[in-house]
C-alpha cells in the first residue's frame, strides 16, 4: 500500500494501534475468560520505516514454509555466504545488504529464525524460544532490533509489556512462605518493591543497579559495531571519551564480585545469580558486568516489546504476531535489497583452500552437492558445529582448541508448548514468569522453570478463549541419550507431567485446562535447530576475565567469520543481533566496503588475538611498543610546536587520568584515610617529579637513552627496599645494581670518566652540553619513580590502588598548573591540531600500554614479563633512529646492555629466591615445578560449594571434568570474600556451604604495623596475627585466649614472591601457601611433617576471582573472593588466617610486580 494512502482519507475497516493491543492485554489480564476476537484493523498512526510499506506476503503466510521465489544462482561469487538464518546471521546479512554487498543466506529449515522462529499447532502459534524481546526501543543505540529491521526498510508494530518478569522464589528464614517480586518496566517501582523485601540492603541494591546503569548509559551513547576494527574504536573514543573510559573501567568486572562488594545478604545475592541465570544460563560470577548492565537496564529503558498481530488494512494482513515475525520481516527485507535467503539448504562443508596460516574459506558445499562460493563465509552455527561439523578436526586452528578449554557447552532446554483454556490463568497473570523452588537446585536440570504466555500480549496467537503457554527449563542431552523411540516418548510425557504438576502451584487447573500439548527435548533442539547437543551457546569453564574473553567474529581461518551466541557478547536475542552488527562491520571493512586503517588494522588484530589467546609475552611486547610511542609523541610535540611546555602536556594527560580515576573509583573515598594521607601526598609528589623529569629528559637526549635510564628504577627499588624495608638482597642484586650504574656511565659518557672521546661521543649522540643535564634528569626521574614505588609499598593494602593512582594524577595536575599559571618557562599556548592529536595519542598509548602490561603480568611470571618489557629500549632505539635520526654510540649501546642486564639480574634474584615455593603449585606434585605441571580447571562456584561435591585433587590433570575422581564426602568447603569498599581487606568473611558465617578476619592496619584478628561467626576472637612493623615478610599467629604462639609465617615480598611459608610452634611441621605460576588464580596449601618431599600432603586449595579494573595509568585490583576446599582433618581456622595473610601479600605484590617491569606510573 502506498505511503500516502494513510493520509488520503481512505477509511479502514476498524481503527487499531499498539495502544489497542495494550488495552486488549490489560483486559485479558483482568478477565482472561472474556477475551474478544481480534478485529481486522490497521494501525492508526503506526511507526513505519521510511520506505513505503506494503502488505508483507511472507508475514501473511502461515509460517509453515517460505513462499517460492527465484533461487540464488550458484555461478557467481558472493560477498558473503552466510550459514544459518538465526538472528545473528540475518542481522549480519541485513547490515551487509543495506551497504550494497551481495549476500546469500543458507537455511536448513523451511522458515527463517532458528531459535527465534515459530510454529503452529491446532490454531495456536508458539514461539520456538524465548518471548522476551529486547531492542525494540526508539531511542539510544542499544535498540538493535529496531535498527536491524530499519536497515532493510522494515518496522514491526510491538506492544510493551508493563511487567518484564514475575519471580516466584523459594522460602527462607525471612520469607517462610516464599517471596515474589515483579520487575516492572518502571525502574523506580521495581527498586521500591525489591528494597521493601530487603530494607537492610536498601543502599546496596541502589548501588548495584547504579553500577549497571553506568554501563548501560555508556553503551547507549556509542554506536555498537566491531571491537575488532581500530578505526571505529578511535572514532568512538574521540566522540565519547568518557563513555569509553567508563566501559574500560568495567571491562574485567564480573557481576558476582560487584554484587558481593555492595550486598551482603545471601538470599539477595542468590536473586542476583538468578537474574543472570535467566538470560545467560550461568550465575553472576560467570557473567561479565557489562553484559548484565546491558540487559538489566534495557528492560527499563527500551523494555520488553512483543511483535503484535491482528493488524489489517482493508482485510489485507499487514503483520502477523509472534517472535517469528522478526526474522521473516528481516529475510524479506534482505531479498528486497537484492540479496538472497535460501531454504532447505543443508550445508555440509565449508570449503577451505590452503593450509596453516594461509588457509582461507572460499565457499560452502551443500548436502545435495551444490556449491556457493564467496569472498567470505559467515557461520551462524555454534563454533562446535562450525569447526567440528563443517571443517573437520584435522583443520582445527589452535585458537579453537583454546576455546574448547575455556568454554563448555551450555545446557539445552526441555520445552512444553501448551494450548490452555483462558480461565486457567489467575487474574493479573503476567506474560513472563520464573519459578524457583529450591535455590540449591537453580542451575540443575528442571531446577528453574521459565514460563511465557505471549498471548497475553497478542491475543491473535490463539483461538478465542484460550492462551498459548510455553514452559521451559534447562536440560542436558545426556538425559535423553540411548533411549528407544517408545522409551523416549514415554519419558517425555512423564517429565512433562511432573513439571506441569509443579506449575499448578502457580497456575491451578493447568493440567485440566490443557487443550493441546507438545513436548520438545534437547534432542528436538539438536534436530530442528542444528545445534550440537541442543546447546544454547558456550558458557565459561571457569570464571572469565570480564567480557572480552568471548571470541569475536574473526577466526584463525582467513575469510571465515562466526556470528551468534558463540561469539561476543554471548547469548540472548539482542546479544546475537549485536554480534551480527559487529560481524557485518568487520566483514565490510575486510572487503573494502567500509573505511579502515590499513596496516594499523592488521597489527591491532594480531595483538588482540595474542591477548585473547593468553600470550602474556605478546601482551608485554605490545605494552613496550605503546609505552615507547607514548614517549615518542611527547618528543614529537616538542618538534611540532616547540612553544608547548612539558607542563601543559602533563596537565592535559593528568586531567584525563583524574577523570578516568574518578570513573573507576565509583563510590570509593579518593581522599584516603588520615593515617595514609601523608604517604599519599608523598607518593603523588614523587610520581609527579618523576614524570616531569622524564618528559624534560626526552627533549634533551635520545629517546632510547631516556627509556634506558628509566629502567634503573627496579635496581633503585631493590636498594631502597633493602635499606628501608629489610627486604631480601643477595650478591645478584648487588651485581645488578652495579651493572646498571656502569650502564648509566656509558650512556652519559661524562668527560671525567671518558675524557675527550667521551665528550665527543656524547656530543654526537646528544645535544652537546645539554646531554649531561638530560642524563641527570632521567636518572633523577628513575630515583623519584623508585621513591614513588617504595611509598606505594609502604601504603600497602591500606588504600586501594585507585586511590593511590588518583593521588599521583592529582599531584601531577596541581604541580603542572602552578608553572602554567606563572607562565614558566614560557606562557602557555593552545595546541594546534597536530600537537593536540599527539597529546591525545600520549594518553591513548599510555592507556593501551597499561592494559596490555596488566594482562601480560597476569599471564606470565614476573621474570619473563619484566624481561620482555625491556624491549622498550629496543623500540626506543628503532623509533629514535627512524623518526628523529638519533644515532646511538657504541658506548651508548653498551650502557643500554648493562642496564638491561642489571635489571634482569635483580629480577632473576627475586625469582630465584622463591623457586623452592614455586616448585609446589596447584596441579603440581611435590617436587614438580609448576611450569611442568598440568593446569587444573577449577571453577569457583558462586556460593562457595563445588556443585559435584568433589575435591579437585592437586597433581591430577582435570581439563576434562570426567577425569577427576571424587573423593570423600567428608571434605569441608569454605567461601571467602572481602567485605570492603576501599580494598583494605577490612573484613574477610568465611562461609560454610549452607551460607552460615563460620569465621571473620578483621584487619587493623596502622601506619607501620598491622594485625589481623580471626573470630568465629559470633565475633568471639580465636586467633591473632601480628605483622612485623617494617615488613610484610613476617607474621606471628597467637591464640587469642591464652596468648600462646601457634605459628610464624615468613615470606619474601619481593618481585613475584607471594608465597607464605609457615612454621608451627612446638612441632616439626610446616605449611606452604603458593600460587600456580602458570595460573595465578589458583592457590595450593601443602603441609609437611618432618622433612622429605614424600611426606608433603595437601592441606587445602583455593581458587579466587580477581576483579581487575584497568585505570587510565595503573592497574587497579578491586576485590578478591575465594572458594576453598579443605582436605579432611585440616584446621579451617588456620587455613582462613593463612589465606588472608596470603591475600594481603598478593595485594601488595600486584603493585610490586609492576615495579619490576620498570613502569612509570
Amino acid at each position: 500500500m502506498p505511503a500516502g494512502a494513510l493520509a488520503s482519507g481512505a477509511a479502514p475497516v476498524a481503527p487499531a494501534a499498539p495502544q489497542r493491543a495494550a488495552a486488549r492485554y490489560q483486559a485479558a489480564r483482568c478477565s482472561p475468560s472474556t477475551r474478544s476476537a481480534p478485529q481486522p484493523a490497521r494501525p492508526a498512526g503506526c511507526r513505519r520505516a521510511a520506505a513505503a510499506p506494503r502488505p508483507c506476503t511472507r508475514l501473511a503466510a502461515t509460517a509453515t514454509e517460505a513462499p517460492a521465489r527465484a533461487s540464488a544462482p550458484t555461478d557467481i561469487e558472493y560477498d558473503a555466504v552466510i550459514i544459518g538464518s538465526g538472528m545473528g546471521g540475518l542481522s549480519t546479512a541485513a547490515q551487509m545488504a543495506s551497504k550494497g554487498a551481495k549476500v546469500v543466506v543458507l537455511e536448513k529449515y523451511i522458515i527463517p529464525g532458528g531459535s527465534a522462529a515459530h510454529f503452529e499447532r491446532n490454531g495456536f502459534k508458539f514461539d520456538v524460544g524465548s518471548s522476551m524481546m529486547f531492542g525494540f526501543g526508539d531511542k539510544g543505540t542499544t535498540n538493535l532490533m529496531t535498527r536491524a529491521l530499519a536497515s532493510v526498510g522494515k518496522r514491526l508494530e510491538t506492544v510493551p509489556d508493563p511487567t518484564q518478569i514475575h519471580y516466584h522464589l523459594p522460602p527462607s528464614a525471612r520469607h517462610p512462605n516464599g517471596w515474589q517480586v515483579k520487575v516492572w518496566r518502571d525502574y523506580e517501582r521495581f527498586i521500591a518493591d525489591l528494597t521493601a523485601l530487603f530494607p537492610h540492603e536498601r543502599e546496596g541494591i541502589r548501588a548495584l543497579y547504579d553500577e549497571f546503569w553506568k554501563v548501560f548509559n555508556a553503551l547507549n551513547t556509542l554506536e555498537l559495531k566491531s571491537l575488532e576494527e581500530p578505526r571505529y574504536l578511535l572514532e568512538q573514543f574521540a566522540a565519547h571519551p568518557l563513555a569509553c573510559l567508563t566501559l574500560a573501567s568495567f571491562v574485567a568486572s564480573n557481576t558476582g564480585d560487584t554484587a558481593r562488594r555492595l550486598i551482603k545478604d545471601p538470599e539477595l545475592l542468590r536473586f542476583v545469580d538468578l537474574e543472570c541465570f535467566l538470560w545467560s544460563t550461568v550465575p553472576a560470577d560467570l557473567t561479565p558486568l557489562i553484559n548484565a548492565g546491558m540487559v538489566f537496564c534495557d528492560r527499563h529503558f527500551g523494555g520488553i516489546n512483543y511483535p503484535v498481530g491482528g493488524l489489517f488494512w482493508l482485510f489485507v494482513p499487514l503483520q502477523v504476531g509472534g517472535v517469528g515475525a522478526i526474522p521473516e520481516a528481516m529475510a524479506e527485507g534482505i531479498e528486497e535489497q537484492g540479496s538472497y535467503v535460501e531454504y532447505k539448504c543443508n550445508v555440509k562443508e565449508i570449503l577451505v583452500e590452503g593450509s596453516g596460516e594461509e588457509a582461507r574459506a572460499v565457499g560452502v558445499r551443500l548436502a545435495d552437492g551444490r556449491v556457493y562460493r564467496g569472498k567470505t563465509v559467515v557461520s551462524n552455527a555454534t563454533r562446535w558445529d562450525t569447526f567440528e561439523g563443517m571443517i573437520g578436526e584435522d583443520k582445527l586452528p589452535e585458537s579453537e582448541r583454546l576455546f574448547r578449554q575455556r568454554y563448555k557447552k551450555a545446557p539445552s532446554f526441555l520445552s512444553i508448548h501448551i494450548g490452555i483454556k483462558a480461565d486457567v490463568l489467575p487474574p493479573g497473570s503476567e506474560c513472563h514468569q520464573i519459578i524457583v523452588e529450591d535455590w540449591d537446585k537453580m542451575e540443575e536440570p528442571y531446577g528453574t522453570l521459565f514460563v511465557s504466555i505471549p498471548s497475553l500480549l497478542d491475543p491473535s496467537l490463539c483461538p478465542e478463549g484460550t492462551h498459548t503457554f510455553h514452559a521451559f527449563t534447562p536440560d542436558w542431552i545426556d538425559n535423553w541419550s540411548g533411549l528407544e523411540r517408545a522409551e523416549y516418548e514415554k519419558k517425555k510425557e512423564e517429565v512433562a507431567d511432573a513439571i506441569v504438576a509443579r506449575l499448578e502451584k502457580v497456575f491451578p487447573g493447568l493440567k485440566a485446562g490443557t487443550l493441546f500439548r507438545e513436548v520438545g527435548t534437547p534432542r528436538t533442539h539438536r534436530r530442528f535447530l542444528n545445534r550440537t547437543d541442543g546447546s544454547y551457546g558456550p558458557i565459561p569453564s571457569r570464571r572469565p576475565l570480564g567480557m572480552l574473553s568471548m571470541p569475536f567474529n574473526r577466526t584463525a581461518i582467513k575469510g571465515l567469520y562466526c556470528v551468534g551466541d558463540s561469539t561476543f557478547p554471548g547469548q540472548g536475542v539482542n546479544a546475537v543481533v549485536f554480534s551480527g552488527f559487529g560481524c557485518a562491520h568487520r566483514v565490510l571493512c575486510d572487503l573494502g566496503k567500509a573505511p579502515r586503517l590499513p596496516g594499523v588494522d592488521e597489527g591491532y588484530n594480531a595483538l588482540l588475538s595474542a591477548v585473547r589467546d593468553r600470550s602474556g609475552i605478546a601482551c608485554i611486547l605490545g605494552a613496550a611498543f605503546f609505552f615507547s610511542w607514548a614517549a615518542t609523541f611527547v618528543k614529537l610535540i616538542e618538534q611540532l610546536q616547540p612553544e608547548i611546555t612539558i607542563f601543559l602536556i602533563i596537565a592535559i594527560r593528568s586531567l584525563l587520568s583524574v577523570i578516568a580515576s574518578c570513573a573507576a573509583a565509583r563510590r570509593l573515598p579518593l581522599a584516603g584515610s588520615a593515617a595514609t594521607a601523608p604517604l599519599l601526598v608523598l607518593r603523588g609528589l614523587c610520581g609527579a617529579c618523576a614524570m616531569t623529569l622524564f618528559y624534560a629528559a626526552l627533549n634533551r637526549i635520545p629517546l632510547a637513552d631516556t627509556l634506558t635510564l628509566m629502567f634503573l628504577n627496579p635496581a633503585i627499588c631493590a636498594l631502597l627496599g633493602w635499606a628501608l624495608l629489610g627486604e631480601h638482597a643477595s650478591w645478584r642484586t648487588a651485581a645488578g645494581c652495579l651493572a646498571s650504574l656502569a650502564g648509566v656511565a656509558c650512556v652519559a659518557q661524562p668527560p671525567f670518566l671518558f675524557g675527550d672521546s667521551g665528550s665527543k661521543a656524547a656530543t654526537e649522540a646528544g645535544s652537546g652540553s645539554g646531554r649531561l643535564a638530560g642524563v641527570g634528569m632521567a636518572v633523577l626521574s628513575a630515583f623519584f619513580a623508585a621513591g614513588a614505588y617504595i611509598t606505594v609499598r609502604t601504603i600497602g593494602s591500606r588504600e586501594p590502588p585507585v586511590v593511590i593512582a588518583f593521588a599521583f594524577h592529582l599531584a601531577s595536575l596541581l604541580t603542572s598548573l602552578v608553572p602554567l599559571a606563572l607562565g614558566l618557562p614560557r606562557p602557555a599556548v593552545l595546541p594546534r591540531l597536530p600537537a593536540a592529536a599527539c597529546l591525545l595519542a600520549v594518553t591513548c598509548c599510555s592507556f593501551a600500554a597499561q592494559l596490555l602490561l596488566s594482562r601480560g603480568f597476569q599471564l606470565e611470571t614476573a621474570t619473563k614479563a619484566s624481561a620482555a618489557n625491556l624491549t622498550q629500549v629496543l623500540c626506543g632505539q628503532a623509533i629514535g633512529l627512524v623518526l628523529f635520526h638519533e644515532r646511538t654510540s657504541a658506548l651508548g649501546l653498551l650502557g643500554a646492555a648493562l642496564v638491561v642486564a642489571g635489571v634482569a639480574a635483580v629480577t632473576a634474584d627475586k625469582q630465584q629466591h622463591q623457586q623452592g615455593a614455586a616448585a609446589v603449585g596447584l596441579g603440581s606434585k611435590p617436587g614438580q615445578h609448576a611450569a611442568e605441571a598440568p593446569v587444573a580447571q577449577l571453577t569457583p562456584p558462586s556460593n562457595g560449594v563445588m556443585s559435584d561435591g568433589r575435591l579437585w585433587r592437586m597433581g591430577e590433570d582435570v581439563r576434562d571434568e570426567e577425569a577427576a575422581a571424587p573423593t570423600s564426602k567428608a571434605v569441608q568447603y569454605l567461601y571467602m570474600t572481602t567485605n570492603n569498599t576501599s580494598f583494605n581487606t577490612n573484613e574477610s568473611l568465611f562461609y560454610e556451604p549452607d551460607g552460615t558465617l563460620a569465621y571473620k578476619v578483621v584487619n587493623k592496619e596502622g601506619l607501620f604495623s598491622g594485625s589481623k584478628v580471626l573470630t568465629d561467626g559470633s565475633g568471639t576472637p580465636l586467633l591473632r596475627c601480628k605483622k612485623n612493623p617494617l615488613s610484610r615478610a613476617k607474621w606471628t599467629v597467637t591464640c587469642a585466649k591464652s596468648g600462646a604462639e601457634v605459628c610464624k609465617t615468613k615470606t619474601n615480598p619481593g618481585l613475584a614472591k607471594i608465597a607464605v611459608e609457615v612454621a608451627f610452634t612446638g612441632r616439626r611441621e610446616t605449611a606452604t601457601v603458593v600460587p600456580n605460576f602458570n595460573d595465578l588464580s589458583r592457590v595450593a596449601m601443602w603441609q609437611t611433617a618432618g622433612k622429605g618431599e614424600a611426606q608433603e600432603t595437601p592441606l587445602a586449595e583455593a581458587a579466587y576471582g580477581q576483579n581487575v579494573i584497568i585505570g587510565m595509568i595503573s592497574t587497579l585490583i578491586q576485590n578478591w573472593s575465594y572458594s576453598v576446599a579443605l582436605a579432611p582433618g585440616a584446621d579451617p581456622a588456620l587455613v582462613a588466617v593463612l589465606l588472608c595473610i596470603y591475600t594481603d601479600l598478593v595485594e601488595f605484590n600486584s603493585m610490586n610486580a609492576l615495579v619490576g617491569g620498570g613502569i612509570m606510573l
